[in-house]
């Protein structure tokens, strides 16, 4: 166990372990290793085609490092440990930066307001792009009545031209 526990590094923290396999925090060691499996079943270098392999290669040696970290109890214990010291060092420097948050953290307000304006911008667009679709039909269906009007109005005048003669 000891040779495991120099083997392994604790993390630095830029991946949630739990979030990587998709599981909670109180997940027992049953559900770790159905996510693992799943995880790998995604992520696997093997199953993905030749110009992201390098990528996935990457994130398959971070599942199993989550893993391997998650599995034992003792590492788990101390990366848990790790996550909450860290959740209260964010939430000390989200207070120290007046409830902005840290850039990065998902608690930075500029962020949010930035994505809150791209999601007012796509919905802008989108509105003006189906305003233009409907300008474009009723133009079209116009011309087409208009086109089946003169039609049958010059098959109505050519039949009262030829009883005429």
């Amino acid at each position: 166990m000891h040779q495991q526990r120099d083997q392994l590094q604790m993390p630095d923290f830029d991946h949630n372990f739990y979030e990587l396999l998709g599981i909670s925090e109180t997940a027992n060691q049953d559900q770790i290793k159905r996510a693992y499996r799943g995880a790998m079943k995604r992520t696997h270098p093997d199953r993905v085609a030749g110009d992201q392999r390098d990528a996935a290669e990457n994130q398959a040696k971070l599942v199993n490092f989550a893993f391997r970290m998650l599995s034992n109890p003792q590492l788990r214990r101390e990366y848990d440990a790790q996550l909450k010291a860290n959740a209260v060092q964010d939430q000390i420097m989200s207070r120290y930066f007046g409830g902005m948050g840290v850039p990065g953290s998902g608690n930075d307000v500029y962020e949010q307001i930035r994505q809150a304006q791209l999601a007012e911008t796509r919905a802008q667009r989108r509105q003006h792009d189906r305003s233009a679709t409907a300008s474009l039909l009723l133009v079209f269906g116009a011309l087409l009545a208009l086109t089946v009007f003169a039609v049958v109005l010059w098959g109505v005048i050519s039949s009262f031209a030829d009883r005429l003669s």
